[in-house]
Parts: C-alpha cells; sequence; structure tokens
C-alpha cells in the first residue's frame, strides 16, 4: 500500500484519530514510516508494553550485527531447511529471486526512539485495567 492511500485508509478517512497504540519494537524501515505516520495521524500515541517503551527481547538484537542475526535465523537454527545457505539479499541459486525484507535497521530502537510519545503504558503484556480511568 502506497503512502497516499494510506493515509487516506487509517482513521476512516478523517484525517485524525483519537488514539493510536503501537506496540514492540522499531526494527525496519517499514515500522519506522507507520509509527511516525501514526505520530502524524492520532492524537494521542502512548507505548503500548515492555517492547515499545524498552525494546524487550528484540531489543537483545542489539548486541549482535544484522549479518550473525540473519545467520543464526536462516543458517544455523537446527530445524531451518536452507541447504544453500541464502540469505535475505542474495541472489538464489538457479533463479533470479532474491528474498528481501523491508529495510533491516542495524539496530533496535524503542518507539520514543522514533516518534514523540504522549505516556508509557508498562507490561508484557500491560495488564488490561492500564486503559481504564483512575
Amino acid at each position: 500500500m502506497n503512502p497516499v492511500s494510506t493515509n487516506q485508509a487509517m482513521c476512516g478517512g478523517c484525517g485524525l484519530c483519537v488514539a493510536a497504540c503501537p506496540s514492540g519494537a522499531i526494527r525496519t524501515h517499514e515500522q519506522a514510516h507507520m509509527a511516525r505516520l501514526l505520530r502524524r495521524k492520532s492524537k494521542t500515541v502512548p507505548a503500548h508494553g515492555a517492547c515499545a517503551h524498552l525494546g524487550g527481547i528484540v531489543g537483545l538484537g542489539n548486541f549482535h550485527t544484522v549479518q550473525a542475526l540473519l545467520t543464526r535465523s536462516f543458517v544455523e537454527i537446527p530445524t531451518v531447511k536452507n541447504p544453500g545457505a541464502i540469505l535475505l539479499g542474495e541472489q538464489m541459486a538457479n533463479s533470479e529471486k532474491r528474498p528481501e525484507l523491508s529495510g533491516l535497521s542495524n539496530k533496535v530502537m524503542t518507539l520514543n526512539q522514533v516518534i514523540q510519545l504522549d505516556s508509557y503504558i508498562p507490561g508484557c503484556p500491560p495488564p488490561l485495567n492500564s486503559w481504564a480511568r483512575p
């Protein structure tokens, strides 16, 4: 979906949401783009959960290079069937195809490293009553 149609489709076409509730850490360029889009289109944006607030388990990827993470995920894991050891972005044997990921960033970012947030809702997962009014 292109950004223009995404803008029109969000929030029923009215152009402004009362609140957006993104969760999770930011690892790809597409995730960062969507977070910025939600910020522009929403009056209120809290970080929903520990991953959005602190990076969570995904944030542990910052201790390794992207190459090491891809090699572990797509080659070394015993249950993965990848006899050619093809990594994302590499040419596949006897094919024109190049499996890709949407702009993998060199580091995991928390939501507040990408956009301004209005509040933080902690927890993994956040408790249901965290949205209740006092």
